[in-house]
């Protein structure tokens, strides 16, 4: 107890330089995140990213998926500007598109 140990700076510090021989790593800086919000989105962009594209059954199987949805839900809702009676259709087509756009990008994750 006499003897402090390294601040919180120096340990995140040592932790950065012995992740330097694997790749990239920011700079540490003080303050309430160890990086900026932009490093920080590149960073995970670019892993996501890549984590895609290595998976092309995935991508195939995520355009055929929407194309089929998307021919579904036009011919479900073809006409439905001038279909009668007017309010419950309209109501119908964006109540789906609504939970089309919510559950959606669910499929992404």
């Amino acid at each position: 107890i006499a003897q402090p140990g390294p601040s919180p700076l120096e340990l995140l510090e040592a932790e950065r330089q012995a992740a330097l021989e694997f790749g990239g790593v920011p700079k540490v800086k003080k303050g309430v995140y160890g990086v900026g919000f932009w490093t920080q989105f590149k960073l995970v962009l670019a892993r996501k990213v890549k984590l895609t594209l290595r998976d092309s059954e995935v991508i195939g199987a995520t355009i055929i998926m929407n194309t089929f949805l998307g021919i579904l839900m036009g011919v479900m809702f073809l006409n439905v500007g001038s279909a009668e009676p007017r309010g419950s259709y309209q109501l119908a087509f964006l109540f789906n598109v609504l939970m089309q756009v919510a559950m959606g990008s669910m499929n992404i994750m």
